[in-house]
């Protein structure tokens, strides 16, 4: 009986190493260089891969190219100081502002149901003509609507969902 209870316990103790494994992501060094104005960009934190994206240390990053990265942490943003323009992404309120292009202010999500037509063409795929169609077709219940729009099947709105900037409510 003993026997019995161990090889369960054991088990369920698999099942669920199992389960947690499968339901998470490997982030693996890069195998491959990268260049930074020429140059062969080395950190002491390596760039990883997830998931196919690359993802590289913002502070080494601004490093390489002479730019000043710094985390304010009363305003709770990182700053990025280049020519003294700030760049900087608040994690309150969603919207990158960009005093180094014009003060112009791009949202980090887009809703597809109230953003201009500006703004939509900061979605992969989005040209003109789509972010006109969009605006005409409105509204939309979810991401996968957007295949009514004229050139967006299933392939381009996944890449739109994977993008991660748009969003509907």
């Amino acid at each position: 009986m003993k026997k019995c209870i161990a090889t369960f316990i054991m088990g369920v103790l698999l099942s669920i190493t199992i389960f947690a494994v499968a339901n998470s992501f490997t982030a693996l060094p890069a195998t491959f260089n990268i260049y930074v104005e020429g140059e062969e960009f080395k950190s002491e934190n390596p760039p990883l891969v997830i998931e196919g994206r690359t993802y590289l240390p913002l502070r080494a990053i601004g490093e390489a190219l002479s730019i000043n990265v710094d985390w304010n942490e009363e305003l709770r943003r990182v700053e990025i100081n280049k020519n003294n323009n700030t760049i900087t992404q608040n994690k309150t309120d969603g919207v990158y502002k960009d005093e180094y292009y014009q003060n112009q202010i791009i949202p980090a999500k887009i809703n597809i149901n109230t953003a201009s037509e500006e703004e939509l063409k900061h979605i992969i795929h989005i040209d003109d003509d789509r972010a006109k169609q969009i605006i005409k077709l409105r509204p939309f219940k979810s991401l996968e609507d957007l295949v009514r729009v004229n050139g967006i099947g299933n392939i381009r709105v996944q890449d739109i969902i994977n993008e991660g900037k748009a969003f509907i409510e």
